[in-house]
């Protein structure tokens, strides 16, 4: 006759996350104690958090993460294709095609492919848009066929006043 523990439990709950108030199981699982052995959960006391407030945070986190990356991206594309294209041309420019959806042509850019949120004109106005806050001595201009079947931008930098 076999003797259970009656404080053991089953394998199937050691599967589930554990939620509770003031602190958080981080994802990492268990920690390691100066590197030679597993010493237990790695937790994060965070007093006065519940589970509810925890997502919350994490949502915020995940938002912020996401701008942190598109701004990694277009710190990318300035450096990578416009300061690049400016050294070298005086400019740097890229001409779209417009579908007949309204949408731009990825397979002919470069900076289309870079940055994936852009989509439409729109988009690529906004882009442009962020980049010109972020970096104000480019300067930034569009040309747009009168019908409606392509997009061009350009980049330069804004000369300075003769001494």
């Amino acid at each position: 006759m076999s003797i259970e523990n009656p404080f053991e439990k089953p394998q199937e709950d050691k599967k589930e996350p554990v939620k509770g108030d003031d602190f958080i199981m981080k994802k990492e699982g268990y920690r390691k104690d100066y590197g030679l052995r597993e010493v237990g959960p790695n937790l994060e006391f965070r007093p006065g958090e519940t589970s509810e407030t925890a997502r919350e945070r994490e949502e915020i986190e995940k938002v912020q993460q996401a701008e942190e990356s598109a701004q990694i991206d277009r710190n990318f594309i300035v450096k990578n294709f416009f300061e690049d294209g400016i050294k070298r041309r005086g400019e740097y420019s890229e001409t779209f095609k417009i579908k007949e959806d309204g949408s731009l042509d990825r397979e002919t850019s470069g900076v289309i492919n870079i940055a994936h949120e852009v989509r439409s004109p729109e988009d690529l106005y906004q882009l442009m848009h962020e980049i010109s806050q972020e970096h104000p001595d480019l300067d930034i201009s569009f040309d747009v066929d009168p019908n409606g079947k392509w997009i061009k931008y350009r980049v330069s930098k804004e000369v300075e006043a003769m001494k």
